[in-house]
């Protein structure tokens, strides 16, 4: 009973590092992206839709490893990064800093 227990969560905790990792490599795309266009550069345009690949991979094998639970704690997890980030935002007068 206690090796199922342990299986389980390490699936649920790789699961969720792989679903996070698709987060990543989703904002990375859109970086890359951004320079392949600016610059007209083939080489960054196979790596954009390489990494476009990889993500819905890893979210998916994510997914499939972490379950429905998972993905409710992924996105849980996502919110309170992008609420770190973007704390000090709410005051627009100062430009997000607090005086």
């Amino acid at each position: 009973m206690k090796c199922s227990e342990d299986i389980k969560k390490c699936k649920f905790r790789i699961g969720i590092g792989l679903i996070f990792a698709s987060y990543v490599a989703w904002a990375s795309t859109l970086v890359i992206g951004g320079l392949a266009i600016k610059n007209n550069t083939r080489i960054l345009y196979f790596v954009t839709i390489s990494i476009y690949v990889l993500n819905w991979l890893f979210f998916g094998v994510g997914l499939f490893l972490a379950g429905k639970e998972g993905f409710r704690y992924s996105k849980n997890l996502l919110k309170k990064v992008r609420s770190f980030f973007t704390s000090g935002s709410k005051n627009s007068k100062t430009g997000g800093l607090e005086q």
